[in-house]
């Protein structure tokens, strides 16, 4: 006989971090679509990774260089951001990025006032 797990639910957050993984240089017109939709206290890493093709590390194009922008959203807001930015960078093109959002379940009272935030 099968034990079943029991699904925990657990409580859904408040907010969510959406991260954008796009071309080197693309993490400007990301952080201005952000801006055009009233989000604001972005930050924009540089990323740098490797292409696993050996023939392409031979001649040196195996490094890739990345824009990585993140935000805080509102949770019901996270999938019509990450929607936006998917059609505007172009991101269903091969090689382009990819944006995904992740909860914040442990945010703080202070944190979530500090973006006005359930205030």
């Amino acid at each position: 006989m099968k034990k079943s797990a029991v699904k925990q639910e657990l409580p859904k957050s408040p907010i969510e971090i959406v991260f954008t993984v796009c071309n080197r240089g693309d993490g400007k017109m990301v952080l201005d679509l952000l801006e055009d939709n009233h989000i604001k206290g972005s930050l924009i890493f540089n990323g740098e990774g490797t292409w696993e093709k050996t023939n392409a590390s031979l001649f040196s194009f195996g490094v890739v260089e990345r824009d990585i922008v993140a935000c805080v959203v509102e949770a019901d807001k996270s999938k019509a951001i990450c929607e936006t930015l998917y059609e505007d960078i172009k991101l269903n093109l091969k090689r382009n990025g990819i944006v995904f959002s992740m909860a914040l379940s442990s945010a703080t009272k202070e944190f979530l006032s500090l973006y006005g935030i359930g205030v």
